[in-house]
């Protein structure tokens, strides 16, 4: 899970800035600590008052990646169909008022 640090923190490795991302593991049920489990902090705990936990990060594998692109040029291509049925609708409406209003013309 990831956190970032909502307050400063003194360490005896060094001083902990607001905003700073760790990679971390839950020490004990219920959020209280946290243990860092990479970078230069590895190792320090983190209470929890000083933390706000990250929402988890989806990670797509690449056969859901290929699935995903798949449904979607799918979606465009039935999409660019209507658009070209609308606009073949358009010009042939287009037509049929310039050739009634050439009849009207004529009429008149």
């Amino acid at each position: 899970m990831k956190v970032q640090t909502i307050k400063e923190l003194r360490t005896l490795i060094g001083t902990i800035p607001v905003g700073v991302q760790f990679n971390v593991k839950e020490l004990y049920p219920g959020g209280e600590t946290f243990f860092v489990v990479d970078g230069h902090f590895k190792g320090i705990g983190l209470p929890g008052y000083a933390v706000h936990e990250l929402p988890e990060e989806k990670t797509y594998s690449e056969k859901e990646v290929e699935n995903i692109k798949e449904y979607w040029f799918k979606e465009v291509k039935t999409l660019k169909f209507f658009v070209n049925t609308l606009v073949d609708c358009l010009i042939l409406a287009s037509e049929e008022i310039d050739r009634l209003r050439k009849d009207l013309e004529k009429a008149q």
